[in-house]
């Protein structure tokens, strides 16, 4: 990052108002004007909605120290499909028009395989650490994957409850075919939560955007037909740094922002998210995530300008000592009522 102070745009949203006392004591945590987000819907047979929807916990403990998967180990999984983000947000937080890329996925919030009904508390709390799932808590929010294509199923592959994948065809039902080894990059901007096979048996399983289906590519040249052959393929990935340059990171408040309740949403990260700190009176204080939204994060009360610094999913700065600093917009009065007011943001060094 250069010296200079540098001018850039980012967005601003707001999320509700949390009691920490209800929320941990399991009632709703949420206000009755909180635009809560609804799960997407899954028309196709590879997919289901995604149970993103749980209450938030903004004092409660987000997740145990369960440390971070490394980019570049490689993972073998089976991969569904779904077509688009909840409204407004994903379950990581952030709206689907401010991701920067068509190409998201979902992570898994529970690894309990064989218990299809059980849907632990979001954010999963330390003493059910062992059933998190790469959704992590929202911890892996934001980070980029590279999905390379594997094998086919030529039986049946519907990811019912205790039924096993690619059932009731012969012993090599599995098979390569052209579409092996063609790979596409995707955000991490989602989880699921559903009572299927694929979201708790498969630990790695990935709900990938349906229309990323039309550009994986195969040494640099795009694959057709993919989506007809698709029956919940056997993949491989692997976390990435952002295969492109992101730009400034975009900050954003939910509609019913007030300037002393500064619930921030951050996006375009080059390796996700672990934390937010705030300047309050010459310390630096952590903000909380709020429940297991993970690029959503409550700033401790202080009047404008607010001034924050952001740890990657590696627990580095963003930008080395880069302090942003914004104001509340004006032209939300009191209180937001948009679902996203862009302001302009100073980046300074300390």
């Amino acid at each position: 990052m250069e010296s200079a102070c540098r001018i850039f745009f980012v967005t601003l949203t707001c999320a509700a108002v949390l009691s920490a006392a209800s929320a941990c004591a399991g009632s709703s945590a949420l206000e009755p004007s909180d635009p809560r987000p609804d799960a997407a819907s899954h028309p196709n047979p590879d997919a289901g909605s995604h149970g993103k929807d749980a209450d938030p916990c903004a004092d409660c403990p987000a997740e145990p120290d369960s440390g971070v998967r490394p980019k570049g180990e490689e993972l073998s999984a089976m991969a569904t499909h779904f077509d688009g983000l909840g409204k407004p947000t994903g379950g990581c937080g952030v709206p689907e028009d401010l991701l920067g890329t068509p190409n998201f996925v979902a992570l898994n919030v529970q690894n309990t395989p064989g218990d299809y009904s059980t849907s632990l508390p979001r954010p999963i709390p330390p003493a059910s650490a062992a059933f998190i799932g790469e959704f992590d808590n929202g911890r892996n929010c934001g980070r980029w994957i590279r999905v390379t294509i594997g094998d086919y199923c030529t039986a049946i592959n519907d990811g019912s409850p205790g039924k096993g994948f690619c059932h009731g065809g012969a012993a090599d039902a599995w098979q390569s075919d052209e579409y092996n080894g063609a790979t596409l990059d995707f955000l991490v901007a989602d989880s699921c939560q559903d009572g299927n096979g694929w979201c708790r048996d498969d630990r790695y399983h990935l709900d990938l955007a349906t229309s990323s289906l039309d550009r994986f590519q195969k040494a640099g040249v795009p694959v057709l037909g993919l989506r007809e052959r698709w029956n919940n393929r056997k993949i491989t990935w692997r976390f990435i740094e952002a295969p492109h340059e992101q730009g400034s990171i975009r900050i954003g408040f939910r509609n019913d922002a007030q300037k002393y309740w500064p619930a921030i949403v951050l996006s375009r990260l080059a390796n996700g998210i672990h934390g937010v700190e705030s300047l309050v009176d010459g310390t630096w204080r952590k903000a909380t995530m709020v429940g297991d939204n993970g690029q959503v994060y409550a700033l401790p009360a202080s009047p404008p300008p607010y001034r924050i610094r952001v740890t990657d999913a590696e627990d580095k700065l963003v930008g080395g000592s880069t302090i942003f600093e914004f104001d509340f917009p004006p032209s939300c009065g009191e209180r937001c009522t948009a679902p996203v007011t862009e302001v302009e943001v100073r980046a300074r060094d300390p």
